[in-house]
């Protein structure tokens, strides 16, 4: 089958999801000339269709196709949620042997999403127009933007990656590639801060908090994802634009309520209880900013879940031995198999958590020297106020000896 008779035969055809998917991907199969999962393996063990899956969040579910090592495959009917079939192939990404490459098909549009531990995520795009097409095919990281690095591959060329080299897909920058570029930039954002003719810390640090806390926020679903980072990408280019757009949310985030499109929950305490944004913000630091909010995100992206193989070791380890030596060796082969996969997946839950929480460390001694520059500018307004109560006090013995003069 050539790319243009899939095309014509995909785009006309109305059926569901349940009915055409396995005749869909047998069709790709015959267009990338790859084997079906039954030709391939007829055991399925290692390619199957309606691959037996553990969710992660909760209960058993299946892929509708899975091939080891390479990828897990989730089908949804046209024009359906193919954002809702990604978060289901996450849920079964532990089960599936965490496969590199998860893509999600509504039957027109495809989405190949990479999810190689310890590398930022990317996403390529493309429907059966793309097909015949010798363009490259969308690719975006997870910030939206077309990440650098990217190969500029056609529809073909990524299909047929999945089976052939899914090494030409993965992303080019690690995780801690990240962390180090980001904790890079928040130095250099804190220090053309204090720059600033009269720069004042403490009016310094309550900005940067708030602008970190805007992105933790974001990372973890406090604020709508794009709230802060579209003020960033929309007015990085207006210094004016972009300060009364960044005051416009904090004066939101301090009551909670609408801003442009999206709502906004009220933000407790009292770190917003002013919108002062600097006047002496440029557009370099804005846009160092918004590679900073790129950065952080990119970094962000959520580690496995902790695996749930002990306590499935646990109950292999009790059933009851029989007399059977089949049985008994099929026993000994599920629990070996089952310890190791546990070794593998605890080794990578721990590999990516220390990385996402690395950006942290790295931060630290900086924010330490800016809640010093804040402690310092407390003991100095303290000593003002001090100060300014004693000149109120010999004012009033000043005038009490006036008075008495008079």
């Amino acid at each position: 089958m050539d790319a243009a008779t899939f095309a014509r035969k995909w785009i006309a055809s109305q059926r569901t999801e349940r009915a055409a998917s396995q005749e869909h991907f047998l069709d790709l199969c015959a267009l990338v000339d790859e084997a079906t999962p039954n030709e391939a393996d007829p055991t399925g063990d290692v390619y199957a269709f309606e691959k037996g899956a553990e969710r992660t969040s909760a209960g058993d579910g299946f892929a509708d196709v899975w091939l080891k090592d390479k990828f897990g495959w989730e089908y949804k009917g046209k024009r359906r949620d193919l954002r809702a079939a990604y978060k289901q192939l996450l849920d079964y990404h532990e089960a599936l042997g965490q496969p590199p490459l998860l893509v999600v098909c509504d039957l027109e549009r495809f989405e190949v999403h990479t999810k190689w531990t310890g590398f930022e995520s990317w996403t390529y795009e493309f429907d059966l127009t793309h097909l015949t097409s010798d363009e490259p095919v969308r690719v975006s990281g997870r910030t939206g933007e077309t990440p650098a690095g990217a190969l500029r591959l056609t529809a073909l060329q990524v299909l047929k990656a999945l089976w052939e080299e899914p090494q030409r897909l993965r992303p080019v920058r690690t995780t801690e590639d990240i962390t180090k570029e980001a904790a890079s930039l928040f130095e250099e954002v804190v220090g053309e801060l204090r720059r600033w003719p009269n720069a004042d810390a403490m009016r310094i640090g309550r900005f940067v908090s708030r602008v970190v806390f805007c992105m933790f926020a974001s990372d973890i679903g406090l604020l709508p994802r794009g709230a802060f980072s579209d003020v960033l990408r929309a007015q990085a280019a207006h210094a004016g634009e972009f300060r009364a757009a960044l005051a416009e949310l904090f004066r939101v985030m301090e009551q909670g309520g609408r801003f442009g499109a999206q709502t906004i929950p009220w933000v407790n305490g009292d770190l917003f209880t002013d919108d002062d944004v600097p006047e002496d913000l440029t557009t370099q630091e804005i846009l160092t900013l918004q590679k900073l909010d790129e950065d952080y995100r990119a970094c962000g992206d959520s580690p496995p879940e902790v695996p749930g193989w002990t306590a499935a070791a646990s109950a292999v380890a009790q059933i009851p031995t029989s007399g059977d030596p089949n049985a008994n060796k099929v026993l000994d082969g599920i629990r070996r198999s089952s310890q190791e996969a546990e070794k593998r997946a605890l080794a990578s839950y721990k590999e990516a958590t220390a990385k996402r929480h690395s950006l942290l460390g790295k931060m630290a001694p900086l924010w330490k020297e800016i809640r010093s520059l804040m402690a310092r500018m407390a003991d100095s307004v303290s000593t003002a106020l001090e100060s300014t109560a004693r000149i109120d006090g010999y004012y009033e013995e000043y005038r009490g000896i006036r008075d008495d003069t008079e």
